[in-house]
């Protein structure tokens, strides 16, 4: 999950859409963003101290050191953002977790609401046109590679993934393929 995730992040338009594009100061929704690899493997702190909290370290995935789980489950439990976002909406204190989600978000503000429709317009179709490239060509394509390597492994390892313009992708990729067969199958028939 770790290098997955590291991948994702380390792409070039993840970085482009992430770092230059998202609204200034919120590049931290998407890269680190909000993850159990970035609880479990946080980065050191500058000049932290020994009896610094984990809490305090840099949750951003990149450590070299695996905390501890029961160190984790606590890093997540406290952080209130963490917790927010990352828990089952029924969790309680003292639960252990057996399931999180990753979030990963991104603020993108096209113009000013004083600038003329058509200038919208245009702006909102580039940055769609960016956005969609991530998703078909970073994104989407790791996450499913991920998927089909853990169903061969036959590990215990259950991989949801949703967001913008990411249903209706899988969606004509399934109906593309679908046409596909279909036509296969008239023209076998004749």
């Amino acid at each position: 999950m770790r290098a997955l995730e590291l991948s994702l992040r380390n792409g070039p338009l993840y970085q482009l859409t992430c770092h230059e594009m998202s609204t200034p100061g919120l590049g931290a929704m998407c890269d680190p963003g909000h993850s159990v690899v970035n609880a479990a493997y946080p980065s050191e702190a500058v000049n932290a101290s020994e009896t610094d909290p984990y809490i305090k370290k840099p949750m951003d995935g990149r450590g070299t050191e695996l905390l501890r789980p029961d160190v984790i489950q606590k890093v997540i439990s406290e952080k209130d953002d963490y917790k927010e976002l990352m828990l089952p909406r029924n969790y309680q204190d003292g639960d252990v977790v057996m399931m999180a989600r990753s979030y990963f978000g991104w603020n993108m503000l096209c113009c000013r609401i004083d600038v003329p429709n058509s200038v919208r317009g245009a702006e909102l179709m580039r940055i769609r046109g960016v956005w969609d490239k991530l998703l078909a060509t970073e994104v989407i394509p790791k996450l499913v590679d991920f998927q089909q390597k853990n169903l061969l492994l036959q590990r215990n390892l259950r991989l949801n993934f949703d967001g913008g313009g990411v249903s209706t992708m899988q969606l004509w990729d399934v109906l593309q393929s679908d046409c596909l067969f279909a036509i296969g199958s008239v023209l076998f028939f004749i």
